[in-house]
């Protein structure tokens, strides 16, 4: 009996080693940073949500351009380099920091171009049927005087957030890491109107930061840091989240990828946490970009996808045209989406546990607007189909407003963006009058 005993607690430790042994592997296994592609230059890059598309900006005698690859399931593309942006002012401009937006439709990146306000200013690109368009200076006063870099914006286009140089010769890092950056973020007013830009809060801002990214959430921030009290680390990944309005957490370290190495440009993509890790050996520097699985402290707020199709009434071609998203009691604006030029179709990643109302408009078109509710199990999305049109039938009654008699009147209708452009109106019975 006593050695039955004895050999049950040893095959029960056994297993329980076998467990923790397990454990431990799976551990590392999803902690341990897994390098993407085989890029060594990489300056900068995005990656798409669902993580099969990729923008970096890579250096080329002396000069970041940017490129992209596809991931086809097994390995990614071949660099291609991106032409419209790369050439558009000729040779030799620095472009870093690319951003894509979260449905991969707008491209943030920085550059020195020579119609910027300062050095180096905030551009972006939009995707055409052709590919990437030509650079668009998002202007003043985003773009300052000074340096703007590492943009970032929210799906909705409502915030957008960058960093400028911090210039703090009293800081200490070590001495082969990126110069320090200040964060800034500034709201819409309206549709492509921003507000003068303010710097993020000092839990964020601590002295020392570095290429900031927004979830897509629009309330999670990552960005890198160098702590002044360990400041011989130099940069790693922390992240940030608002609470309430212009209210945000401490800046919280990511311990999964700490390391000596300098870790920037972080990024959620997908079920994981992408960065960029530099190294310096025998003086060559080698800029590679890892990823690991998201831990659970640093994901972002969930968000839900609300998708549907816009079309034309009477022909069903796609139409491009704008939801706004409103805060249902306040009526505030939350942000700007567009339906796909080519197919018509669009995607709003609203937050989870909130209702909104989205009005969808093009000009020369009807008007629609919808409800969209998450705060319960029973959730209203957008219509999977809208339909505007172009033409209504319009009839007008023309009355006494004491004896209600119908009148005869001369009915003019006009446009209120063009009064040169009027309609005409046909008596239908006696003060009742058509036009269309």
């Amino acid at each position: 009996m006593m050695k039955l005993k004895q050999v049950f607690l040893r095959v029960l430790l056994t297993s329980l080693i076998v467990a923790l042994a397990a454990n431990i592997a799976l551990s590392q296994t999803t902690t341990t940073p897994e390098a993407v592609g085989t890029w060594t230059r990489v300056s900068g890059f995005s990656i798409s949500d669902d993580e099969t598309y990729i923008v970096l900006s890579v250096k080329v005698f002396g000069k970041n351009q940017l490129y992209e690859s596809s991931f086809d399931g097994v390995q990614w593309s071949e660099l291609t380099p991106i032409n419209p942006i790369n050439k558009h002012h000729g040779e030799g401009f620095d472009i870093d920091g690319p951003a894509l937006n979260y449905n991969n439709q707008i491209l943030f990146f920085h550059a020195d171009f020579p119609d910027s306000e300062g050095g180096t200013d905030i551009y972006y690109s939009t995707l055409t049927p052709d590919g990437w368009s030509a650079p668009i200076n998002i202007g003043k006063p985003i773009n300052t005087t000074e340096d703007e870099l590492y943009p970032s914006a929210s799906p909705g286009l409502d915030r957008i957030i960058f960093s400028r140089y911090n210039n703090n010769p009293d800081f200490k890092k070590p001495k082969d890491s990126p110069p320090c950056h200040k964060l800034y973020m500034a709201s819409s007013v309206s549709k492509g109107v921003w507000e003068n830009p303010v710097a993020v809060h000092h839990k964020v801002n601590r002295g020392c930061e570095h290429s900031p990214k927004l979830a897509i959430d629009g309330k999670t921030i990552l960005f890198s840091s160098v702590d002044a009290k360990d400041y011989k680390q130099g940069y790693n990944v922390y992240f940030t989240r608002e609470i309430i309005d212009d209210n945000w957490l401490d800046a919280v370290l990511v311990p999964e990828i700490a390391s000596d190495e300098q870790n920037t440009n972080p990024q959620l993509a997908g079920e994981h946490l992408y960065f960029l890790r530099s190294t310096t050996s025998r003086k060559e520097e080698t800029r590679q970009i890892f990823r690991v699985k998201t831990p659970s402290q640093a994901k972002h707020v969930e968000t839900i996808n609300s998708k549907g199709v816009i079309v034309d009434l009477e022909n069903q071609q796609p139409i491009n045209a704008t939801l706004t998203v409103f805060n249902p009691t306040t009526l505030k604006e939350l942000g700007y989406f567009e339906s796909d030029k080519r197919t018509g179709e669009f995607l709003l990643p609203l937050l989870n546990h909130k209702n909104y109302i989205v009005d969808v408009r093009k000009h020369g078109y009807s008007f629609a607007s919808f409800m969209v509710d998450f705060r319960d199990e029973t959730e209203i999305k957008a219509p999977s189909r809208i339909e505007l049109f172009k033409e209504v039938e319009l009839n007008v009654s023309v009355f006494d407003s004491e004896n209600f008699r119908p009148l005869n009147a001369n009915v003019s209708i006009f446009r209120l963006d063009n009064e040169s452009n009027s309609y005409i109106t046909e008596r239908l019975n006696e003060g009742v009058y058509a036009a269309s």
